[in-house]
């Protein structure tokens, strides 16, 4: 069966007909994108779940994978709202969801749900069609390697955020009062742009006070570095998804914020870049395009740890870092 739909015994209550009928529109959606590029399409379980992330355990197990290297569902600025899992040989997946489809009655509400379904199938379609052509990698451990790869997450968050909003609003054709239509992220947007604030503060004050703790020796450099390298996923990921619901030329970050100042190394080429390029990039430019975005996040990144006093280098086959005093002002 190409599609299921599994809902818990204890969400079984509310009508399922909405949840059935995006979710397999969705899938028809991603179907259609990935068998134009002769993509084989993988068979999806589409799992509703109170806990995304222990239903995503469980979900990790059945298709083969690694258990998640995050744990709990609280990230900077909010929480998981579900997950795309990928079976290694991406013939089957899951798609993990909260069961907000089933308990929306408004309709800012649905469309909100079901941007957060198509977010997931987003990720389906990426992960199908970028990995038909480039391997995944694996265990980026060395500081250079890390701020690629969180590179490589935001924007895909960016992009999936978009794709998702887009397959809601002409699956939903949600309307306001007057008729006009509505986009998602005028919806979602204001709530994203509101946790931006929570999500810096892991930065500053929170992540300068980790790397003081550090400097009194509260804290093993080790301590340190992984509470580092968290916090700087969590904001780059957050930072993509409220722009990715922003609409128009319009930017969500307050550029006159200090901790804006601190990671725009980072953010200003990552939006920049994804401006002018294509949500789903061509057939055959998938290799290019890593490149360019894991370039963006070796650069941007190492600025940001700079200015906040770290300094990483190569020593052998593995890395050198350096606290030092911290600069927060543009080189």
């Amino acid at each position: 069966m190409p599609i299921e739909v599994a809902i818990p015994a204890e969400l079984n209550g509310p009508p399922t007909d909405l949840l059935d009928s995006v979710s397999k529109l969705m899938y028809d959606a991603v179907s259609l994108l990935l068998s134009e590029r002769s993509v084989a399409v993988p068979d999806v379980r589409v799992v509703l779940a109170a806990d995304v992330m222990d239903a995503a355990s469980s979900e990790s197990e059945r298709l083969g994978l690694d258990p998640d290297r995050r744990v709990g569902s609280e990230r900077a600025g909010g929480i998981v709202g579900g997950k795309c899992l990928l079976s290694p040989d991406r013939r089957s997946a899951s798609v993990i969801v909260a069961p907000l489809l089933l308990v929306a009655v408004d309709g800012n509400l649905q469309v909100q749900a079901a941007g957060i379904l198509g977010h997931e199938f987003g990720h389906l379609l990426f992960g199908a069609a970028r990995g038909s052509e480039v391997e995944a990698i694996e265990h980026a451990w060395k500081p250079w390697d890390v701020a690629g790869v969180i590179a490589l997450e935001a924007a895909e968050e960016f992009r999936v955020s978009r794709f998702g909003n887009a397959m809601a609003e002409v699956i939903l054709q949600p309307k306001d009062a007057s008729g006009e239509d509505v986009l998602l992220a005028d919806v979602a947007g204001p709530l994203y742009r509101a946790g931006l604030p929570v999500a810096f503060e892991a930065v500053s004050p929170k992540l300068q006070q980790t790397i003081l703790s550090y400097r009194l020796h509260k804290l093993s450099l080790e301590q340190m570095w992984s509470s580092v390298v968290r916090t700087t996923e969590e904001v780059a990921l957050y930072i993509a998804y409220a722009e990715a619901n922003t609409t128009g030329t319009e930017i969500a970050i307050d550029e006159s914020l200090p901790v804006a100042r601190l990671l725009e190394p980072f953010w200003r080429p990552l939006l920049s870049r994804l401006r002018e390029t294509p949500l789903l990039p061509e057939a055959g430019e998938w290799e290019q395009d890593r490149e360019c975005f894991m370039e963006i996040g070796r650069q941007g990144f190492a600025e940001f740890w700079l200015r906040l006093g770290l300094e990483t280098r190569p020593e052998g086959d593995a890395f050198h870092l350096s606290v030092i005093d911290p600069d927060d002002g543009p080189r």
